[in-house]
């Protein structure tokens, strides 16, 4: 029997689940990346710039807890 364990997240740039990929604009010094969730099909979760805030985890995440 496999061991599990639980890791609380508490966003998603530390989740093991988020893929990121470069997003590229018109702007050639813009430095923006897009966040996608591995968990639900590659489904984006933000693009993220390098000075933006850390999003909050989304409604849709399936790791979520339910008391959050």
């Amino acid at each position: 029997m496999k061991d599990i364990v639980y890791l609380p997240i508490t966003s998603c740039d530390k989740c093991p689940n988020r893929g990121v990929e470069r997003y590229y604009t018109e702007d050639p010094f813009e430095d923006i990346y897009q966040w996608n969730c591995k968990a639900v099909a590659f489904k984006r979760i933000t693009l993220h710039e390098w000075n933006d805030p850390v999003p909050a985890i989304p409604e849709w995440c399936p790791l979520r807890a339910n008391g959050q």
